[in-house]
């Protein structure tokens, strides 16, 4: 079961996550000679960026969402207190 986290809290994870997928990459840079796994770790680190990169657009979409519902709560119930 997927943990359910707000929009603020899952964006810092993946931000960290981010961080460390870079500084491997740093590390994958330096080595002069790289190992198949080596490969094959930089590989995947590749698929989690674009993994955590659909996440972010999935999360923004969910978030504009969210506000315009509170905004056309909002404008309701100025239009309810009109009347």
């Amino acid at each position: 079961m997927i943990e359910e986290m707000t929009i603020p809290t899952r964006t810092e994870k993946l931000r960290r996550e981010i961080e460390l997928l870079q500084n491997n990459e740093r590390v994958y840079r330096r080595q002069m000679h790289r190992s198949r796994s080596d490969k094959v770790e930089r590989q995947m680190r590749e698929f989690r960026l674009i993994a955590i990169r659909e996440e972010l657009k999935a999360l923004r979409e969910k978030g504009r969402q969210h506000q315009a519902f509170r905004s056309s709560l909002v404008r309701g119930r100025r239009v309810h207190n009109l009347l």
